[in-house]
């Protein structure tokens, strides 16, 4: 699909709106066609605010194109990083290091939390290594993440790698403990959770005041059906007896009316 068809569904509404500026061509084919179908079916009806109705339909498209994936999306299912991770800590290199510090997506165990040590020349230099390995990884999936993970949700892992880093930097100083190492990072991935479902939420939410928007100014500009002429009623039937009197030649005559 490509950009010209969103701003040719545009061109069909009329007043003086302004077209989206929403690019279908880069979300999923499927659901790019289906939020750019609830765009035309909103945009095209009549409406006697075409400005507000636009405006609501407008919106409506942006949060729909936002919960798409990206194009190709599907070929790839999880970060490059993810993968690269994987092979990089199988280095044997790395597996004293693994014992004392959560290198992976694996919990600490207690003893981790509770170790008090803090790294010799040895475990400097394996520090050393798996900063590289991280600095290397997380750049093999740059690409990836900025094409398919939405920005709130790629904001949320940079900061927590920021803070991942720092706390790195201060192990391998020696100004922390690996047990006070590895209970800040436990702390850190349970934030960036939590900071995900919030966004989530809110993604969420947005999407349904989207769709309320949209139905509310379809509503209104829907006309109103003409007002029915009020019938007028119907004057009640008369009736009336006439009473005649003859008093001689002289006739005397009363007509009462009911």
């Amino acid at each position: 699909m490509k950009r010209w068809i969103a701003l040719l569904l545009v061109a069909a509404v009329s007043g003086c709106a302004n077209a989206p500026n929403v690019d279908l061509s880069n979300v999923e084919t499927t659901c790019g066609q289906r939020c750019a179908a609830n765009y035309s079916e909103c945009s095209s009806r009549f409406s006697l605010t075409p400005i507000y109705t636009q405006s609501a339909c407008s919106n409506a498209l942006q949060v729909c194109a936002q919960s798409c994936p990206a194009r190709g999306a599907s070929q790839v299912l999880s970060d490059p990083t993810l993968a690269c991770y994987e092979a990089a800590l199988a280095d044997p290199a790395l597996a004293d290091l693994r014992r004392k510090l959560v290198l992976g997506l694996e919990h600490p165990t207690l003893d981790m939390q509770s170790n008090e040590s803090v790294p010799d020349a040895a475990d400097r230099a394996a520090l050393r290594m798996y900063a590289g390995v991280r600095e290397r990884c997380f750049d093999e999936g740059a690409a990836w993440r900025a094409q398919v993970v939405p920005y709130p949700y790629r904001g949320i892992g940079e900061q927590a790698k920021a803070v991942i880093d720092a706390n790195l930097a201060a192990l391998y100083r020696g100004a922390i403990s690996f047990g006070e190492f590895n209970v800040r990072i436990e702390a850190v991935r349970l934030d960036g959770r939590r900071r995900n479902d919030e966004a989530r939420e809110i993604a969420r939410r947005e999407t349904d005041a989207a769709k309320r928007q949209a139905a509310l100014a379809a509503l209104l500009a829907t006309p109103m059906p003409p007002a029915s002429p009020r019938p007028q009623p119907r004057p009640a039937p008369t009736s009336s007896t006439t009473d005649c009197q003859t008093f001689g030649t002289m006739t005397s005559c009363t007509t009462n009316t009911r």
